[in-house]
């Protein structure tokens, strides 16, 4: 029965808000940063990470069309699809 409802929700698991909040502690955004979540599911997750910080640049990449279109709301580039399909150029814009 699980592997089933892991297939309904095509693999999504939303980051638990502890984690969450662990991590956007650890985050000092500036002016003209970009983050990249590649798998975002709604983009509520990236979206707290940036914190309403309207000078952070954001890309998403999901596979479910629902949640691809509910992140186009919240994250400022979305692309559907598999993160494995996805071409990131120049190759070095994102680092480690």
């Amino acid at each position: 029965m699980a592997r089933l409802e892991a297939r309904k929700k095509m693999g999504f698991y939303p980051t638990p808000e502890e984690t969450l909040l662990m991590i956007c502690r650890k985050l000092h955004l500036t002016k003209g940063a970009t983050l990249l979540d590649p798998c975002c599911g709604d983009g509520s997750a990236l979206f707290s990470a940036t914190n309403g910080y309207t000078e952070v640049c954001t890309y998403g990449v999901e596979l479910d069309t629902e949640r691809t279109s509910i992140a186009c709301q919240r994250l400022t580039n979305v692309i559907s699809g598999s993160i494995y399909d996805t071409r990131i150029r120049p190759l070095e814009c994102f680092s480690r």
